[in-house]
């Protein structure tokens, strides 16, 4: 059967289509293959609306973000790795208040400063290793971080025990020493 726009008759097979990238000059040479198989490419781009836009998103701060940190004594090499399912500047804020209320008991980091009366600063001393939600994840990244404190030599770890969690998937990751 001929088209009514070619001399050319129809094949009655439609050709299959391969979705790829186009890659400018690279994309026609790999046209030109693909058409010797009886393929035709579908070209798409990376240049979508959402790569293009997606840095005009608000970022969360880290202080407003939930997860694992590290707060370091600024007069020693001790560290505090803890967790939290809140804003991590609210947890920064029990801290900081237990060391101004004279309540060692209320966590082991204040518990440091008070009782070596070192200083303290919560802008500079403390770090987000990694945002999560609470739950497991959140307790298998702590519990790595803190295998990871504790096999460096140069640092003195304040926490009281590990959390409740699998231990092999941290010793793992971070072999003790001992």
């Amino acid at each position: 059967m001929l088209d009514s726009t070619t001399i050319h008759p129809r094949s009655s097979k439609s050709p299959e289509w391969v979705r790829t990238p186009f890659l400018g000059k690279l994309s026609l040479k790999l046209s030109k293959i693909l058409g010797q198989r009886g393929l035709r490419p579908a070209f798409y781009s990376h240049n979508s609306s959402k790569n293009l836009l997606s840095h005009l998103n608000d970022p969360v701060r880290p202080d407003r973000r939930s997860g694992v940190y590290h707060i370091h004594c600024n007069d020693c090499p001790s560290v505090y790795i803890g967790q939290t399912g809140q804003q991590l500047r609210l947890r920064i804020h029990v801290h900081t208040k237990a060391i101004r209320n004279d309540t060692p008991e209320k966590s082991n980091f204040s518990d440091h400063i008070l009782a070596s009366r070192h200083n303290f600063d919560s802008t500079s001393s403390v770090k987000v290793l990694h945002s999560a939600s609470k739950g497991k994840w959140l307790t298998t990244l702590e519990n790595i971080q803190i295998t990871k404190a504790q096999t460096n030599p140069r640092g003195s770890l304040l926490n009281a025990v590990l959390p409740t969690c699998d231990v092999s998937l941290a010793g793992f990751y971070y072999p003790s020493n001992n």
